[in-house]
């Protein structure tokens, strides 16, 4: 498995992590690797908006800093849950948010390092 995989499963399973901290145990997880992008989405029900919803939208939108992606991905799953949170903003690119009715959505990309 490539690095860009590797990141991609790591920030996967942060994302989980916080769906599982807010009690949604049945989710859908979706990876979208082309030649350009590695894409995650992962949506699970919940009757209500987490608390925190917000904080991690806008942790999550902080921007991608690759010159410290090797660092951040040996940190993300190892601090507390806020600062996991600017650890996966500073991991991806493109972030989208969305809590519609009962359905919470995160989709987050990271585009591929040139090779």
């Amino acid at each position: 498995m490539d690095k860009e995989k590797r990141q991609a499963l790591k920030i996967a399973a942060e994302i989980m992590r916080y769906f599982l901290d807010h009690q949604i145990e049945q989710m859908k997880v979706d990876f979208d690797f082309s030649d350009r992008t590695n894409a995650i989405t992962i949506s699970g029900e919940t009757p209500a908006k987490p608390g925190d919803l917000e904080q991690l939208a806008a942790a999550l939108k902080d921007g991608r800093q690759p010159e410290l992606d090797e660092y951040y991905h040996d940190l993300l799953g190892s601090d507390s849950k806020n600062q996991g949170f600017h650890l996966l903003g500073a991991m991806v690119d493109i972030a989208e948010v969305h809590y519609h009715g009962t359905t919470l959505t995160i989709r987050v990309s990271r585009n591929r390092s040139k090779r």
